[in-house]
């Protein structure tokens, strides 16, 4: 005996009554095909990523059994040949459990983060500094000596006219 989910999107113009109608149907089904149903979840109406059949809407109903696998078939079948069915799907659930067990759990974020560290200006990524360039605040003083320079040359040049 595996274990599976049947995935069943319902239409969604059905009533109430329509609807538990319907998911008793498949229970039903599963039941008489020599299946044993574990779980039942009813997500209720949902509005869906796309449209199938030209519903946008639709209802969500997950069963989980176990049966044998030749079984498997004739669940699908009779989900095909339900007008209320819109869209189907079962999955193999051993599986999906045993991946989860297998996977370590992940660690919070906050303990990969590095600590905060101030660096000088020289020390980014521990590469050397060039001696060989000109640093920018020489070459503004070398700008303003020439402002003062060429104003006290002007001064000069006014003395001498006058």
């Amino acid at each position: 005996m595996n274990k599976y989910e049947l995935g069943v999107i319902l239409r969604p113009n059905l009533s109430a009554e329509e609807k538990v109608e319907q998911v008793e149907k498949v229970k039903s089904f599963i039941t008489k095909v020599e299946g044993v149903i574990t779980n039942v979840e009813d997500w209720g109406k949902r509005i869906m990523a796309y449209e199938i059949k030209k519903f946008k809407e639709g209802y969500y109903v997950f069963v989980r059994f176990t049966s044998e696998k030749d079984v498997i078939a004739k669940i699908e079948n009779e989900c095909k040949l339900s007008d209320v069915v819109i869209r189907h799907m079962i999955v193999v659930d051993d599986l999906v459990e045993e991946k989860a067990k297998k996977r370590p759990p992940r660690k919070p974020r906050s303990e990969f983060k590095k600590p905060f560290v101030r660096r000088d200006k020289n020390d980014r990524n521990d590469r050397p500094v060039r001696t060989d360039r000109p640093v920018r605040t020489e070459a503004k003083t070398v700008a303003t000596e020439t402002k003062v320079v060429a104003t006290e040359a002007k001064a000069e040049i006014t003395e001498i006219q006058e």
